[in-house]
């Protein structure tokens, strides 16, 4: 306790968001850990096209889960913010949230049966494969409502709560994909891609939608609230989505690229690295989800010092990217076999734009302090329009190391540009005084 102390006196960083960044960091290091575990016994155990099939299917329900929360989980902590004074607005923008989820987990089911077939013969180059596409489209839906319940706990800044939960979802994970490999020797890729992301979650889905209804049954909401503060979230959502939707697609439209262009194999090579590229996903998830809450409050001017503070702050984050590259550089040769070797590149490039666009962001993110999504929105369009252009050729003509080069140079300046038009958002009220 004493050295963290000393840690947060000499950045200048308040003890309880250090410990609280700590709590959700370890508890993602547990949770991808086991996504980790289980990419690697696929990976040993399967050939690269099983490998390529449900590295796709992932992408689709993690592309399809951004859809789902259309930037409405971000948007519900921030008018709960606002509302946190008023406790019959601040439980309807909670419940107004949670019907959202249920509609669009209806809508992806719906959606899954009836285009399933067409997006297995797209990105599987197998219509065959319509299920594992079917149970994908689902799958984003049921883990929108896991991202509500960490949404709502992180508006009620109950982060150890989030951790709990968090744990709970990882060791459920290993129970089922041990089950499932001991027990019924499968070999079909949905049953994987439902052992390790859905199956598990329905007890904790229980748990914490149990305790959610426990809270909001205190007050009855009134419909008008719920049409009042639904309006606002939608209206602040629809940028906060298409920012979301389109950062994802970003590196997603990457993974779509290769398999249409280039194929399977390939797919399954990229996504080798980019299985160990996640480790500055997971460490940027637990930053953001306390940071956001707190920046979301901020002034104009308390958003100028966090910014000095962020800058701060920058050497040690190189340090820290560097020596994690290298570690995970180790375990990369340690883990996967010689099948795999070419992945290493993708790892290095892929590792370096996230890192980098990674603790830009946590600047950028300072558009919400000022209200302005639409710097996010229109930048991550932008960024992802060139892209999709440029990797599509690059994947043709050169390889796929340029585009991932290319990814690397879009992300990062996107986020760049981003930066320079948030400051300027923020400097803009400051000069009106």
């Amino acid at each position: 306790m004493d050295f963290l102390k000393r840690i947060t006196a000499t950045l200048n960083v308040p003890p309880r968001f250090l410990n609280d960044v700590l709590c959700i960091l370890a508890a993602n290091l547990v949770n991808n850990a086991t996504v980790f575990a289980a990419n690697i016994i696929i990976v040993r155990n399967y050939d690269q096209h099983f490998f390529g099939n449900f590295s796709i299917a992932v992408n689709i329900a993690l592309l399809t889960l951004t859809i789902s929360e259309f930037g409405m989980n971000l948007s519900m902590i921030r008018l709960y913010k606002k509302y946190r004074d008023n406790p019959l607005k601040s439980r309807a923008v909670l419940l107004t949230n949670f019907h959202f989820k249920a509609f669009m987990l209806a809508f992806l089911v719906i959606i899954g049966l009836v285009a399933a077939r067409f997006l297995a013969a797209v990105l599987m180059h197998d219509s065959a494969r319509w299920m594992l596409a079917a149970v994908a489209l689902a799958s984003g839906g049921v883990l929108g409502f896991w991202s509500f319940i960490r949404a709502y706990l992180q508006a009620m800044e109950r982060f150890r709560a989030i951790a709990v939960h968090t744990i709970t979802y990882a060791i459920l994970r290993m129970v089922f994909l041990c089950a499932l490999i001991v027990w019924s020797g499968a070999t079909r890729e949905e049953w994987f891609l439902l052992a390790v992301y859905i199956a598990p979650l329905f007890f904790v889905l229980w748990w914490g939608l149990s305790t959610f209804n426990r809270e909001i049954q205190i007050l009855p909401i009134r419909a008008r609230d719920m049409i009042a503060v639904g309006s606002e979230s939608i209206q602040y959502s629809c940028w906060v989505a298409v920012a979301g939707i389109s950062f994802v697609l970003i590196q997603q439209s990457m993974i779509y690229i290769v398999s249409i262009v280039g194929g399977v194999q390939q797919v399954a090579l990229l996504s080798a690295g980019l299985v160990f590229t996640a480790v500055f996903s997971l460490i940027n998830d637990a930053i953001n989800q306390v940071l956001y809450s707190k920046v979301s409050g901020m002034t104009p001017s308390h958003a100028i010092e966090y910014r000095r503070r962020l800058w701060r702050l920058a050497p040690l984050f190189v340090i820290g990217s560097l020596a994690t590259i290298a570690f995970l550089t180790g375990l990369m040769i340690l883990f996967l076999d010689v099948r795999y070797s070419r992945s290493l590149p993708f790892f290095w490039i892929t590792s370096v734009a996230t890192a980098a666009t990674a603790f830009i962001s946590y600047y950028s993110m300072v558009m919400h302090t000022v209200q302005r999504p639409q710097i996010g929105a229109c930048i991550n369009i932008a960024t992802l329009l060139c892209f999709c252009f440029c990797g599509v050729i690059l994947m043709k003509y050169v390889s796929l190391l340029a585009v991932t080069v290319a990814y690397m140079l879009a992300t990062i300046l996107g986020e760049f540009v981003k930066t320079v038009l948030v400051n300027r958002a923020v400097m803009n009220p400051l000069l009106k005084v």
